[in-house]
C-alpha cells in the first residue's frame, strides 16, 4: 500500500492506522537516548512495577508519528498545535506493543486546516498504556507568514520573556507562590569526551 499525501484534503476521518513494535533492548535504548532519560527503572528488574519498563514518554513520541505509517513522511508540512497525553500503565521490556490511531476530526479555522489524531498504545494483554491526542495544522494558506498570528492579540495574556532579577528563585513550585516567581533552572551534568577517552589511558 502506497503513502497518501499528507494534506488536509487527503485526511480520512475514522480510518484506522495500526503498527506493532517489539520493546526489545534496541527499542528501549533508542528511547532512552532520544529522551535523555536513563532512569534505573529501564535497566533493572527492581522497580515498583516488578519488572523493567519502557519509557512511557517514548511511547507517546511513537504515537505522535503513527500517522506517518499511512501518510508520506517526506512531504509533511504543518504546525503542531496541541498535545494531550494520558499515561495509564507502563509497558514492560520485551513486550509487544500495539499502537492504533485514527483522525477523529478536521476543521477550518481562520483559513487554516486543523486535524485531530487520536491514538492509543496497548500491551500484549490488551491493557491501555498511553493515550495521545494530537492537533495539527495540515493546511497553511500560501500568503500566511509562519510565526505570525491571524487572531486579535490580547496584551494582558502575553508572556514576559525577561528573567525577574528582583526575586530569588525557589527550588519547588507551590500554589502559594506569587505569580512571576522564578523556579531554579534544571542543570544537566555531562561528562567531557576528553575525560572518557583519557580514563582508560590513565589505567595503563
Amino acid at each position: 500500500m502506497g503513502y497518501r499525501e499528507p494534506t488536509y484534503e487527503a485526511v480520512e476521518i475514522g480510518e484506522i492506522i495500526e503498527d506493532k513494535v517489539h520493546a526489545d533492548e534496541h527499542f528501549v535504548k533508542s528511547l532512552i537516548y532520544a529522551l535523555d532519560d536513563d532512569s534505573d527503572w529501564y535497566s533493572t528488574e527492581e522497580t515498583p512495577f516488578g519488572a523493567r519498563i519502557v519509557p512511557s514518554a517514548g511511547i507517546a513520541k511513537e504515537l505522535v508519528l503513527l500517522f506517518l505509517k499511512r501518510y508520506d513522511p517526506n512531504k509533511v508540512v504543518g504546525l503542531h498545535q496541541k498535545e494531550e497525553v494520558f499515561f495509564h500503565k507502563p509497558a514492560q521490556v520485551n513486550q509487544r506493543i500495539t499502537m492504533r490511531g485514527s483522525y477523529t476530526d478536521k476543521y477550518m479555522k481562520r483559513g487554516k486546516g486543523y486535524t485531530v489524531f487520536d491514538s492509543k498504545a496497548f500491551d500484549e494483554n490488551g491493557d491501555l498504556l498511553v493515550h495521545q491526542i494530537s492537533t495539527e495544522i495540515m493546511r497553511i494558506p500560501e500568503n500566511l507568514e509562519l510565526g505570525s498570528s491571524s487572531g486579535k492579540a490580547e496584551s494582558d495574556k502575553k508572556v514576559n520573556p525577561h528573567w525577574p532579577e528582583d526575586r530569588t528563585p525557589i527550588a519547588k513550585a507551590s500554589t502559594s507562590l506569587e505569580p512571576g516567581t522564578p523556579i531554579v533552572p534544571l542543570k544537566k551534568i555531562a561528562y567531557q569526551i576528553a575525560q572518557l577517552v583519557a580514563a582508560p589511558l590513565l589505567e595503563l
